[in-house]
């Protein structure tokens, strides 16, 4: 997962950097660090994700990466 996908599925489900990062369990200002680029995508973070999202599912995986073309 790249981090504009971060963005991507945050947007998807209609949150803010708040409500995702509460929603996952880890800070807020991580989360803007994802998203921005200033930092990796930790394999934590990533399975905090997997855990709370069906983002291995095609169809929402799918959904997923149209949104992040709008950013590309």
């Amino acid at each position: 997962m790249r981090n504009i996908d971060v963005r991507a599925l945050r947007l998807l489900e209609n949150m803010s950097q708040k409500e995702f990062a509460a929603t996952i369990g880890c800070s807020e200002s991580n989360i803007s660090m994802i998203e921005t680029g200033q930092r990796t995508l930790t394999d934590r973070v990533r399975t905090l994700i997997y855990c709370r999202f069906p983002i291995r599912d095609e169809v929402y995986a799918r959904r997923m990466r149209e949104v992040a073309d709008l950013f590309n």
